[in-house]
């Protein structure tokens, strides 16, 4: 069995047999090991740890270079001896790690080769754009790869600057001769990327996807937003979620390509906008897609900018504003008397699910409790559709009490769940 005697020079080893898994484990000196493997029951997951190290010297530096790729070598001969052991991978998961000792070397750090032709489901978590493909590639005089099977894609890639650290800069998907990849994915069902680059997405520039999936979620900068609006991206018939995020720049221009890319998705039965941008405003003028059903802003928002969205999106089923301002919310909104004979009349809104956390600059709490408590009643009377309603400010007795009181009148009331600040005292 090839793989014990490469094992034999491992500082630890764990071999166990669970389920028809194996699993291995290298730690020495307090220095994880460069790439950890798991497999079981056909999965593979590869993770590359944050090497720090034990904070060596300047002067170690040499020698711990020679051991680091001592030990990449026992492990990609361990790892080549697993899958001729493991053959027909099906599930795979490789995370790179944010910081090496090989600075600068694009030779210094690999990932094992993984043979595409069975995978079903694929993550790459914390990749370098840079020769983010060569496990899969890496012995082929072709830069075409196919994954024939592959159904689920997850890839999170890392800024320049790290994958310059990792593999020596730059942001295309290169191939080990320098040319891009071209890659296949004609069974593709599901994506979700993160992309950190500054004015590129290298996965979407060189992958041909099938023209229908079920869903797509995209999360990168406002630069990278805006070439994504010029390309023609596969129908996703079940959701496209677009998420600018943060410290993405770009400003009103990164918004704007985000509203043309979810005006084209005609077909898709979602449309989520997440906007994690906390320096990026976002009101009712701002949004020109009006068939969104879901939205999420980080900015800090006002309750009239609030109520507006709610107006403008009819088909919104989920809103989600983590900084509401409510400065003089209470003289602009009237919530009728339980005992009025005059209901509220509701919004023109499908709007099932609401969040929202307050923010007040002036106040040591954060936020005026009577202003929200005053908000949410407000909201939940405007609002029959709602079945779920989250606050962490919103004290949870006077609502309580609100719903009692009110639920005759407004039977909706009754069936909408509630998660709120229980330690309050009202």
């Amino acid at each position: 069995m090839p793989l014990l005697s490469v094992c034999q020079r491992w500082r630890r080893l764990a071999l166990p047999i669970v389920h028809c898994g194996v699993s291995i484990e290298l730690e020495r000196a307090g220095i994880k090991s460069n790439l950890g493997l798991v497999v079981s029951a056909g999965c593979l997951h590869a993770r590359a740890p944050d090497a720090h190290g034990g904070g060596a010297a300047a002067d170690d530096h040499k020698e711990k270079e020679e051991e680091e790729e001592e030990d990449n070598n026992i492990i990609k001969r361990a790892a080549a001896a697993l899958f001729a052991i493991v053959p027909g991978v099906v599930q795979a998961q490789l995370r790179a790690a944010a910081i090496v000792w090989h600075r600068g070397r694009d030779d210094g750090y690999r990932h094992p080769r993984v043979d595409p032709a069975n995978l079903v489901s694929l993550k790459l978590d914390r990749w370098p754009a840079v020769h983010s493909w060569t496990p899969f590639g890496a012995d082929s005089a072709s830069a075409e790869i196919v994954f024939p099977s592959l159904r689920d894609l997850d890839v999170w890639y890392t800024r320049d600057s790290e994958a310059g650290d990792l593999f020596g800069g730059g942001g295309g998907v290169q191939h080990w001769d320098g040319r891009p990849w071209r890659l296949h994915f004609p069974k593709l069902a599901v994506l979700r990327l993160s992309c950190a680059h500054d004015d590129a997405c290298p996965l979407l520039e060189y992958a041909v996807l099938p023209l229908r999936m079920d869903w797509i979620r995209i999360e990168t900068t406002g630069a990278v937003l805006q070439r994504v609006a010029r390309m023609a991206l596969p129908v996703a018939s079940r959701r496209l979620e677009i998420c600018i995020s943060r410290d993405a720049g770009g400003g009103p221009t990164g918004l704007a390509a985000a509203n043309r890319i979810l005006e084209r998705a005609h077909e898709s039965k979602e449309a989520a906008l997440r906007v994690y941008d906390p320096l990026l405003p976002v009101l009712p003028e701002s949004i020109t897609c009006t068939r969104l059903t879901e939205l999420e802003i980080a900015h800090v928002t006002s309750a009239d900018a609030m109520l507006g969205l709610i107006r403008k999106l009819p088909g919104l089923a989920r809103l989600v504003v983590s900084r509401a301002e409510l400065e003089g919310i209470q003289d602009r909104i009237a919530v009728p008397g339980p005992g009025d004979g005059s209901l509220a009349e509701p919004f023109d809104t499908g709007l099932r699910a609401l969040c929202i956390s307050s923010y007040d600059d002036d106040s040591e709490d954060r936020y005026n409790r009577d202003a929200i408590v005053a908000l949410a009643k407000y909201l939940l009377l405007k609002t029959p559709t709602l079945v779920a309603f989250e606050s962490a400010d919103t004290p949870r007795a006077p609502i309580e009490e609100f719903v009692r009181e009110y639920s005759a009148q407004y039977p909706h009331l009754a069936g909408v769940e509630f998660e709120l600040d229980a330690e309050s005292d009202g």
